[in-house]
């Protein structure tokens, strides 16, 4: 019986279903059955519908049975982000790339956040490393300038603000 409900909320998840397969996930846990997967993905859905305190819940609850899962904690990364707990958001995503967990969202993620603390050496590096992956996405050029601004790199900024405009301008 678990498997059913497991099944169908595998497939609601995989169509980006959030909202429909969290009590699917829910309805497996309570049936005894549970995986770091199932908790990763309920975690992750939960996130996706802006209950962030429930994802962080059901992220920890995935850690406890695999804390070597950089998925796992990439995410909890996302999610700590979300609720604004900068530091905390940094040392979960950085777990993940220790633990070899790639993306360009730990990037992304972890450059704003250091951004919000005021370390804009370690913004620039992530924005460096998130440009040189995805180069036509202006809210990286923009961040980047911002921070050059503040660092008062003018001519940096005026060159990254430039790129950014060409960025946009090509994606028309």
């Amino acid at each position: 019986r678990p498997a059913s409900f497991r099944y169908r909320a595998v497939a609601r998840y995989r169509l980006s279903q959030y909202r429909e397969c969290i009590p699917d996930f829910e309805r497996v846990i309570d049936l005894g059955e549970s995986s770091p997967t199932i908790f990763g993905q309920l975690a992750y859905a939960r996130r996706e519908t802006g209950a962030f305190s429930g994802a962080l819940e059901d992220f920890d609850r995935g850690l406890a049975l695999a804390p070597e899962n950089g998925w796992l904690w990439g995410n909890r990364g996302v999610c700590q982000y979300e609720l604004r707990d900068w530091r905390g958001s940094i040392e979960a995503l950085d777990r993940a790339e220790q633990l070899g967990e790639q993306g360009t969202y730990i990037h992304f993620h972890r450059s704003r956040a250091k951004a919000e603390l005021g370390d804009d050496p370690g913004a620039l590096k992530d924005l460096d490393a998130l440009i040189s992956a995805v180069p036509w996405a202006s809210s990286n050029l923009i961040l980047r300038g911002r921070i050059q601004l503040r660092m008062g790199r003018s001519e940096d900024a005026a060159r990254d603000f430039t790129r950014a405009l060409a960025a946009d301008a090509s994606s028309f």
